[in-house]
């Protein structure tokens, strides 16, 4: 009897030893997680919305199944949302303060709703932007089109049309080097066909003189006349003036 209720002492001491194993280290990691979920939220309040992030990352790392760690994860995502916006932010006024609209274009037009302190201000200025960068897309298509590079002319309005799509300057003036740029194309296509025409025709009157016979000189009652024989015939026929026959010598 005594070595059996020593046996189930031994065992209860076990298995809390093993609960033990199992609980302590998960109840340290909760308090961590509760812990670093607490400084993320004073960082997100204050707006140090990168700083919240890592926080919020650390505090997911330890475990997924703790309580709370779908708001976690919400709020995680909002705080990169609100990070991301705030760089683009203050990238794009910087831009517009600069007269780089193309940049401040590209910036404020990625500032989303989600970001209520600078969503307005990002629109207002973004709206102001918009008709000088179309003006600097113009006056870069004019100038590739003067050159007859109305390629780059459509690459450089399509940059503009992305951000305003149904300006009718842009869009008339790339239906204009469109066309421009076909009929360009069409030229170059027709001139190359009469340069290569040309050359096929010069190269067809060389081979015919190459091959037509010339007299060269007479000397001592002889006519030198020069032939030329195609590969693989043994004989040619020459005509010649009656009386002439002796007078013709073939080497």
């Amino acid at each position: 009897m005594k070595n059996k209720k020593q046996e189930k002492i031994l065992l209860t001491v076990l298995f809390l030893v093993l609960i033990a194993i199992i609980v302590i280290p998960t109840l340290n990691n909760e308090l961590k997680f509760s812990k670093l979920v607490k400084e993320a939220n004073v960082c997100f309040d204050s707006k140090n919305y990168k700083q919240a992030s890592e926080l919020y990352d650390d505090a997911l790392s330890l475990s997924p199944i703790f309580k709370d760690t779908e708001s976690v994860r919400t709020k995680l995502s909002k705080a990169k949302i609100l990070n991301e916006s705030i760089d683009n932010f203050n990238k794009g006024m910087n831009s517009y303060k600069n007269k780089n609209y193309e940049s401040a274009v590209y910036f404020l037009n990625k500032v989303p709703k989600e970001d209520t302190e600078n969503y307005n201000e990002a629109i207002k200025k973004l709206k102001e932007s918009i008709p000088l960068y179309n003006n600097q897309i113009i006056e870069k298509a004019n100038k590739a089109a003067a050159n007859n590079d109305f390629y780059k002319a459509l690459i450089v309005i399509d940059e503009g049309l992305k951000y305003d799509n149904n300006n009718k300057q842009l869009i008339n003036l790339k239906n204009k080097y469109e066309k421009q740029n076909s009929d360009l194309e069409t030229a170059k296509m027709e001139a190359k066909a009469k340069a290569e025409e040309a050359k096929k025709e010069a190269e067809a009157r060389a081979e015919a003189e190459k091959y037509k016979t010339k007299k060269i000189t007479s000397s001592d009652n002889y006519n030198v006349w020069r032939v030329y024989l195609k590969e693989g015939e043994k004989t040619f026929k020459i005509n010649v003036k009656d009386g002439e026959e002796d007078n013709v010598i073939v080497n």
